[in-house]
């Protein structure tokens, strides 16, 4: 399942209403077999079809949260 910026602001802006101070963390896969705080701000960049992220791509398709 795809999640679009749009989808995930209208999330996190009702979560950061009540929740204001919470800490940010992450699944490290799609089971929650282990949790980690976020580390950088979101930043733009192409996700390509193999897998990667190019942050100096003028395509940009994808946010990565961490």
């Amino acid at each position: 399942m795809n999640i679009t910026i749009q989808e995930y602001a209208k999330r996190i802006n009702a979560i950061a209403k009540k929740y204001p101070n919470a800490t940010l963390i992450y699944s490290a896969d799609d089971e929650g077999n282990a949790y980690s705080e976020l580390f950088t701000l979101p930043h733009v960049g192409n996700f390509s079809d193999e897998g990667e992220f190019d942050t100096e791509s003028d395509e940009i398709n994808a946010v990565c949260i961490n």
